[in-house]
C-alpha cells in the first residue's frame, strides 16, 4: 500500500516519537488503560452484575474478584448524561476512579449521583474506609519501620527514588501546570522526613521538574513507602523501586488519612518541619480554638482543582498548594486582608496557613487551613440545574422568546435563578468595594490609577499569551488532531487562523485610562464553581453565596495573579463562566423532543441575556461610584467584552492542556465575541 504522504495524517505527524511525547496520544491513553486493566484482576476474571439506572443511556455494571469490588458506568450517548445508582449496599465505601486515583465522594444510603461527559466512563475502585488499621497488613511494622527508616537515611536511595518517578505520572496530575511542555529529568530540591502517630513517614518532597525548553517548576509532592508484598493495594503506585533493601512501592501521601492528619497537626501545634535545605512552618488562628478537636472521616476531594483539597470531619479543609512559588499566595493574602481590615463576610474562615522557607531565599505558600462552610453546593451545580429545568419547560413553550411576552416567559420560567444571579452580582461587587477600600497602610492593596504604561503591559501580555495558547494550539492541530474532539476540528483550526484579530481586541482597554478609573486585587480566576451556597438561606437572601479560592487563574505566574488590574476581569469571568453553563446544559438536551416553537438555542440565548443583566443590575448597584466603575453602560459593556476575550482565550488554553474534550465551549465563546453575540 502506499505511504500515506497528507501533512495532517501522514508519518510526519502521526508517528510513535509524537504519540510518546503527547500526554493526550492514543498510545498514552492505551499505555494507562492496559497499566490499570493489570493491577485489577476483577476486569477480566471478576464476576458481573449489571445495574439498571433510569437513564436509559448509561450503561452501569460491577465486577468482584478476590475483594476487589469495580464500578463501571459508561454513557452511551453523544450528550453529557446524568444517572444516579443504587449502591447502598456499598455505604461507606469511596469511589476512587482508577486512571486518576481521584477519591470521589463517599457512598451513603441514599441514590449514587454521578455526570457523564458524551461517551464518557468511569472505572471506580469502591474502597472500604480503614478508621485506624494500616493497610498493609501482611507486613510487621517493626520489620517495616526498620527498612523504611534505612531508605529515609540514605539521601543517595531519596535522589535517586525522586528521579525515577514516570514522568507520565506526573502528566496525569492535575496539579502539574505544564502538561504542554516535555520533560526532561525530576530532581529532588528538598524533603523533610515527618512521623505520624499511625501510618507510614511521610516524605515531605520538593520536587524540581526540569524541561527540555530549561523552564523548570518546583512542585509538592508528599510521598509514602510501602513494601512491595505481591498483592494490589487500594491506590496505584507511583512507582516500584528495587533499592538495596528490597523492592518498595512509593506512594501519594496524601491519599492515605494518617499523612493528611500530619498537615493539621503541624497547623494546630505550629510546628516547624525541618527539612534538608529549610524549614516548614505551621501557624494558627483563634478560629482553631472555636473549632476544637476535629472528629470524623478525613477524605480528599479533588473533582477539577489544581491543588488538591483535604476535608477533616467535614469542620475544616486544607487546600495544598502543589505548585512551589516564590511569595505568599493570593488565596491567604486575599482572605487575610478582607477578614482583618473589611465587613466583608462572603468568604470561609481562616484557620491557618503552612509555609515553606528554602535555599536560595525561596519563600512560599505550602497549603492553607480553612472552616468547612456547611452549604448546599456549588453554583456551578445549582445553575446547570435551573437551566436544566428552564429548558425542559421552554420546550413545550408556543412562545416566542425574542417578543415582550417570550421575554416574560423566560423570566417565569427561569423562577427563583433570577434573584440568586442578582445576589451573586451584588456579592461581587461588595467584594470588589472591600478589596478597593485599603489605605495606604496597605500596600500591597492600595487602589492606584491606571496609566498608559499598565494599559502597554497588559495588552503586550495578553498578545503574547495568546500567540502561545493560539500557536500551541495550532501546533497539536497539525501534528496530533485527534487529540482534540472531530466536531470542533475546522472552528478550531478558523480561531487559529484569525489569531492576529485576537490579539487586537484589548485595545478597548484604553478605555480605563480614559476614564480615570483605578487597578485593585481581585479574586483572579472568579467562576461558578468558586462559590458555595450557603445552608438555610433562601435564594435571593443576604448570605446565599460564600466566595472560595483567591488564588487566581492557576497557569498564571504568582507575580502576576499577585498584580493588581481592573476587577472587572472578575465579572468577565463570571460571565463566561455563565456561558459555560448554558453550553454545557444544551449539550445534555440534544435528544429532547421540542414541541414549543423556537429552537431550544434560542430559548438558552434569552435565559443567557437576563441572567447575565440581573447579575450586572445587582453588580453596579452594590459597586456604585466606585472608582474602577465607569458610570456609562455602554463603556462597561465594550469592556467586559475585552476581558471575556481574554478569559475565553485563557480557557482555550487551559482546555487544551486539562480537558481537550470541553475545548469546544471556549471556542464557540471567542467566535460569540468576534461576531458581536456575546
Amino acid at each position: 500500500m502506499p505511504v500515506i504522504t497528507d501533512s495532517v495524517y501522514g508519518y510526519q505527524s502521526i508517528n510513535v516519537e509524537a504519540q510518546q511525547k503527547s500526554p493526550f496520544s492514543l498510545l498514552n491513553w492505551m499505555k494507562r488503560l492496559i497499566q490499570v486493566r493489570k493491577q485489577h484482576r476483577a476486569f477480566g476474571r471478576g464476576s458481573i452484575e449489571f445495574l439498571e439506572p433510569e437513564n436509559p443511556h448509561v450503561l452501569a455494571y460491577l465486577r468482584e474478584y478476590d475483594g476487589d469490588t469495580l464500578l463501571v458506568v459508561n454513557n452511551l450517548s453523544g450528550t453529557a448524561q446524568p444517572v444516579r445508582l443504587d449502591l447502598s449496599r456499598f455505604a461507606g465505601r469511596t469511589p476512587v476512579e482508577l486512571l486518576g486515583q481521584t477519591a470521589f465522594l463517599p457512598i451513603d444510603e441514599t441514590a449514587y449521583a454521578l455526570t457523564l461527559s458524551p461517551y464518557g466512563f468511569f472505572w471506580f475502585g469502591l474502597r472500604a474506609t480503614h478508621a485506624d488499621e494500616d493497610e498493609e497488613g501482611g507486613i510487621i511494622p517493626s520489620e517495616w519501620l526498620e527498612r523504611e527508616m534505612e531508605l529515609f537515611e540514605s539521601p543517595q536511595t531519596l535522589t535517586a527514588i525522586v528521579s525515577a518517578i514516570p514522568h507520565e505520572w506526573i502528566l496525569r496530575q492535575r496539579w502539574f501546570r505544564s502538561k504542554a511542555r516535555e520533560i526532561q529529568a525530576v530532581e529532588l530540591f528538598d524533603r523533610a522526613i515527618v512521623a505520624p502517630e499511625k501510618g507510614p513517614h511521610l516524605l515531605l518532597t520538593v520536587m524540581r521538574v526540569r524541561h527540555v525548553d530549561e523552564h523548570s517548576d518546583l512542585y509538592l509532592v508528599p510521598l509514602s513507602f510501602r513494601p512491595a508484598l505481591g498483592m494490589e493495594s487500594d491506590a496505584e503506585p507511583v512507582l516500584t523501586y528495587a533499592s538495596e533493601t528490597g523492592k518498595v512501592r512509593l506512594f501519594e501521601a496524601l491519599l492515605d488519612q494518617h499523612s493528611s492528619r500530619v498537615l493539621l497537626s503541624a497547623i494546630d501545634e505550629e510546628k516547624e518541619l525541618v527539612s534538608a535545605s529549610g524549614v516548614f512552618r505551621g501557624h494558627r488562628t483563634e478560629v482553631l480554638d472555636r473549632v476544637g478537636t476535629v472528629q470524623g472521616q478525613v477524605r480528599r476531594i479533588e473533582g477539577e482543582q489544581s491543588n488538591t483539597s483535604i476535608v477533616y470531619g467535614d469542620r475544616l479543609i486544607l487546600k495544598v498548594f502543589r505548585k512551589l512559588e516564590s511569595g505568599i499566595n493570593p488565596d491567604l493574602e486575599i482572605t487575610r486582608f478582607l477578614v482583618e481590615n473589611t465587613s466583608f463576610g462572603a468568604l470561609p474562615a481562616l484557620a491557618g496557613w503552612i509555609d515553606y522557607q528554602g535555599s536560595g531565599g525561596l519563600q512560599a505558600s505550602v497549603a492553607a487551613l480553612f472552616e468547612f462552610v456547611p452549604n448546599k453546593g456549588d453554583a456551578w451545580s445549582y445553575t446547570l440545574r435551573a437551566i436544566n429545568r428552564y429548558l425542559a419547560a421552554a420546550s413545550r413553550s408556543a412562545a416566542d422568546p425574542s417578543t415582550t411576552a417570550g421575554r416574560e416567559g423566560v423570566r417565569r420560567m427561569a423562577g427563583d435563578y433570577l434573584v440568586s444571579a442578582r445576589r451573586l452580582g451584588t456579592v461581587t461587587g461588595e467584594m470588589h468595594a472591600a478589596l478597593a477600600s485599603a489605605g495606604q497602610e496597605h500596600a500591597d492593596f492600595t487602589p492606584e490609577p491606571i496609566r498608559s504604561q499598565d494599559i502597554e503591559q497588559w495588552t503586550e501580555q495578553f498578545q503574547r499569551h495568546a500567540s502561545g495558547v493560539l500557536g500551541e494550539v495550532g501546533r497539536r492541530l497539525d501534528a496530533l488532531p485527534g487529540a482534540f474532539p472531530q466536531h470542533i476540528l475546522n472552528d478550531l483550526a478558523a480561531i487559529v487562523r484569525e489569531a492576529p484579530n485576537i490579539r487586537e481586541q484589548l485595545a478597548g482597554l484604553r478605555i480605563l485610562q480614559q476614564e480615570g478609573l483605578v487597578k485593585t486585587r481581585f479574586h483572579g480566576d472568579y467562576h461558578l464553581g468558586q462559590l458555595l451556597r450557603a445552608a438555610d438561606v433562601q435564594p435571593g437572601e443576604p448570605g446565599e453565596w460564600i466566595v472560595l479560592d483567591f488564588e487566581g487563574e492557576p497557569a498564571r505566574p504568582l507575580a502576576e495573579r499577585r498584580a493588581k488590574h481592573s476587577p472587572l476581569r472578575d465579572v468577565a469571568g463570571m460571565l463566561r463562566s455563565f456561558n459555560y453553563a448554558v453550553r454545557m446544559a444544551l449539550s445534555q438536551q440534544e435528544n429532547r423532543t421540542v414541541t414549543g416553537s423556537a429552537p431550544l438555542e434560542e430559548w438558552a440565548a434569552a435565559w443567557e441575556r437576563e441572567i447575565r443583566a440581573q447579575f450586572l443590575e445587582g453588580y453596579r448597584e452594590a459597586a456604585a461610584g466606585a472608582p474602577f466603575l465607569p458610570a456609562d453602560p455602554t463603556l462597561l459593556r465594550q469592556l467586559l467584552a475585552v476581558f471575556e476575550m481574554e478569559k475565553a482565550v485563557y480557557e482555550l488554553g487551559y482546555e487544551a492542556n486539562n480537558r481537550p474534550d470541553w475545548i469546544w465551549v471556549p471556542v464557540e465563546g471567542i467566535r460569540a465575541i468576534m461576531e458581536g453575540r456575546a
